[in-house]
């Protein structure tokens, strides 16, 4: 699948053309995550009011929110912060909270959790 940003009216473009590959790999967790946010709540960058990415304390080699940017989020507010270092908590995670402009209620939201993640809130997959 390509890396497109998903504009209203069916219309995309592709923002990773204009960007050399080199960070792909480093955000490719990150990218994952948030095409699978995107589609599963039909997502459109402009109904997006910003996003707080977490990180564990061993995650360090790229901003995860230039994931966004390379999907073209280029308007949207982001920020990158760790989280706290619990011992025992899961290892190599990246969590993204997103405020979105939305007629939808609570209950009809989609929240992603993959790989390991989804040991942090089974009840969650059993109903998807």
């Amino acid at each position: 699948m390509d890396i497109l940003s998903k504009k209203k009216g069916g219309e995309s473009t592709n923002v990773l053309s204009r960007h050399p590959g080199c960070h792909y790999r480093r955000t490719a967790a990150t990218t994952e995550l948030l095409q699978l946010l995107i589609r599963r709540n039909d997502l459109h960058a402009e109904d997006v009011a910003s996003a707080i990415f977490t990180v564990t304390e061993d995650l360090d080699a790229e901003f995860p929110a230039l994931a966004a940017r390379y999907l073209g989020w280029t308007e949207v507010a982001l920020m990158c912060t760790r989280e706290i270092p619990v011992p025992g908590s899961l290892e190599k995670c990246i969590r993204i909270l997103l405020h979105v402009n939305t007629t939808r209620s609570a209950a009809e939201i989609q929240h992603v959790y993959t790989r390991g993640a989804v040991n942090l809130r089974p009840t969650l997959n059993e109903k998807r």
